[in-house]
């Protein structure tokens, strides 16, 4: 398996999600100045333990470093992938992006219709606008992906992503929503409220979607028991074993979601120990996290469905 680093790179966005999970409580925001030098000197110790980094935030764009952090990876041997709001992708930006020699970029995009996307997460135009710039501007050998976080909102909007991503030769992505049960005003989200009607709706849409590929159609059959609240089956998480995450600060932790499980700190630890030496971690945490008994709406696209 593609052994996966997600750098949290900057915790600013230019954005204001409705349902974004430190806007709605699930996760605090921290804000920490990076050191660029600090972070480049640290690349060459993880090769041996990735392969690809995944830059994310936040908007990672609005952190101009990130692609001399990028080009570093990239000079060291790693695949390098970007994932952006999309709001940011100017001529100029996407230039930047190209030369960096990023492999896949990832777009945030809910709808086709401005109304709907600036609903839930705003400024449709500028993102239009530039993943038109990334297309029109990208090499054959980079990946480009739509990720569509899914919510109450926009189960219709499903199909019509699907259709022009195929048109403009786009991965795809459905991404439930996980929304804080705290915050009752944004229920109109929650595919937990969601209706009999709308849940029919959403499997259809997801099957459709899944075109028979059995990997995503256990992903749709899953996402659908989760929000059921049934036991998801044949769920393998990589999160924590394969694929880790790097907070802004520098500290570690093996799930986006688990940010009680401290690995160790980037910056001020040896990486082989940190990710490889706790023992305890190794031996009975990290088996119970591969079976992904803790897998929610916010984290199944994390997962892998299938017999493992």
């Amino acid at each position: 398996m593609n052994r996966k680093l997600y750098f949290n790179i900057t915790n600013s966005c230019n954005l204001a999600c409705r349902y974004c999970y430190y806007n709605t409580g699930l996760e605090k925001r921290i804000f920490h100045k990076l050191e660029p030098d600090k972070i480049i000197r640290t690349i060459p110790k993880l090769r041996k333990l990735f392969d690809e980094i995944i830059f994310t935030g936040g908007e990672p764009l609005l952190y101009p470093q990130v692609f001399d952090i990028a080009a570093a990876c990239k000079r060291n041997g790693f695949a390098i992938s970007l994932l952006t709001n999309g709001t940011l992708l100017t001529e100029r930006n996407v230039e930047k992006i190209i030369k960096t020699g990023f492999d896949t970029v990832s777009v945030s995009m809910d709808s086709l219709s401005p109304e709907v996307n600036n609903y839930q997460r705003g400024r449709s135009e500028q993102l239009y606008a530039g993943l038109q710039n990334l297309i029109r501007q990208r090499p054959r050998k980079m990946t480009l992906e739509i990720m569509q976080t899914v919510s109450r909102k926009n189960i219709d909007d499903i199909l019509s992503i699907l259709k022009y991503a195929q048109k403009h030769r786009l991965v795809h992505w459905v991404d439930p929503v996980e929304i804080n049960p705290d915050r009752p005003e944004l229920k109109e989200f929650d595919l937990y409220a969601a209706s009999e009607k709308e849940l029919a709706k959403l499997e259809q849409n997801m099957l459709k979607w899944a075109d028979g590929n059995e990997l995503l159609l256990n992903y749709a059959y899953n996402t659908i028991r989760l929000i059921k609240k049934e036991q998801p089956i044949g769920l393998f998480c990589p999160m924590g074993t394969y694929h880790f995450v790097v907070d802004v600060d520098g500290e570690v932790y093996p799930c986006f979601l688990l940010k009680q499980i401290k690995l160790g700190n980037l910056w001020d630890g040896d990486p082989e120990k940190i990710f490889k030496g706790n023992t305890h971690y190794a031996t009975k945490m990290r088996p119970v996290l591969q079976k992904a008994g803790c897998v929610s709406l916010g984290c199944i696209c994390m997962t892998l469905t299938g017999n493992y």
